[in-house]
């Protein structure tokens, strides 16, 4: 009869101590669901579009899960960026990239249109201004001088002056610093 006594006491034990395990068990999965983030904090331009496993992110600074997650940093003004970004339990990372500035022949391609053979526009004495917003530079072949603009407003690139047909080619509507290397160009063209 004593040794049903242990055996009942040991039994009721380990169901004690396998309760006290879940519950601890327990307490730390809330904790963990409610807590367990980690957090990134982007340094980045800001005219940068940046998304995680294809959802575009606002945010600077986001609290996620720990794991792997596909990231892409794209903007008009750079080449786009595609990599992985690792998150860590309660640890907080701050992501920058060195970004490239995007070619002025796709920039030009992508805003005027290719030459009808390749596709590409070909920029020749190129040259950037008021911070990377403004690129300026002689089309071949014909040697038509192209100046185009970042446009904040818009999103995009835009066509500040070209002198072809169907485009602006006021020199006035131009910054000056802009202005004055398109007269530059257009010199070094009557020259020959």
């Amino acid at each position: 009869m004593e040794n049903y006594q242990n055996s009942d006491r040991r039994i009721l034990l380990l169901a004690d101590l396998f309760i006290i395990v879940m519950t601890i068990l327990c307490v730390w999965l809330i904790f963990l669901a409610f807590v367990g983030f980690g957090t990134i904090k982007f340094n980045l331009p800001r005219n940068v579009t940046i998304s995680i496993n294809g959802h575009t992110v606002v945010a600077r600074t986001l609290k996620m899960r720990p794991g792997s997650y596909q990231i892409i940093v794209s903007s008009p003004t750079i080449t786009p960026y595609q990599g992985i970004l690792q998150v860590s339990l309660f640890q907080t990372v701050n992501y920058s990239l060195r970004l490239t500035q995007r070619s002025a022949n796709a920039i030009a391609s992508s805003v005027v249109g290719g030459d009808g053979q390749t596709g590409n526009i070909q920029l020749g004495f190129t040259e950037w201004f008021n911070n990377n917003s403004w690129v300026v530079g002689t089309v071949s072949p014909g040697y038509t001088d192209l100046a185009l603009h970042y446009s904040s407003i818009q999103n995009r690139w835009v066509v500040g002056y070209y002198n072809a047909s169907g485009y602006t080619a006021n020199l006035t509507a131009l910054p000056a610093n802009v202005a004055n290397y398109i007269g530059q160009l257009e010199a070094q063209h009557v020259q020959g």
